[in-house]
């Protein structure tokens, strides 16, 4: 009984590290985006190619727990940014939606360290 309790131990571990419970989380540094996170992960943060999801959602590339590159941020509120991102915040080429009187009002252009100047 005793072997057959350890066999039992040992397969039921197998099928736990297998499924993936045995894995490191990999965190997001924003906390609008903490919840749900698939996608790659290096030294324990958001790295590469991703999607999290908390109260936000934002789908694209990460570079240690933040939105850094190509990536689409979709706000509680509605409001979407589609375009580039460096360190968390809108940088480069991209495209503001926002939501005024019912209708979409679209900004776009360049955005440096999340301000549109261009």
């Amino acid at each position: 009984m005793k072997r057959l309790l350890q066999i039992f131990t040992t397969s039921l571990l197998g099928l736990v590290s297998i499924s993936g419970f045995s894995q490191d989380t990999c965190q997001v540094l924003i906390p609008e985006l903490e919840g749900f996170y698939e996608g790659k992960c290096k030294n324990g943060l958001a790295n590469g190619n991703g999607h999290a999801k908390g109260t936000d959602e934002y789908q694209g590339k990460f570079k240690n727990g933040l939105p850094h590159g190509a990536g689409k941020y979709i706000w509680s509120t509605g409001e979407t940014y589609d375009g580039n991102w460096r360190y968390g915040k809108k940088d480069g080429k991209g495209t503001y939606t926002i939501l005024i009187n019912e209708k979409d009002s679209v900004t776009n252009g360049i955005w440096e360290n999340d301000r549109f100047v261009q």
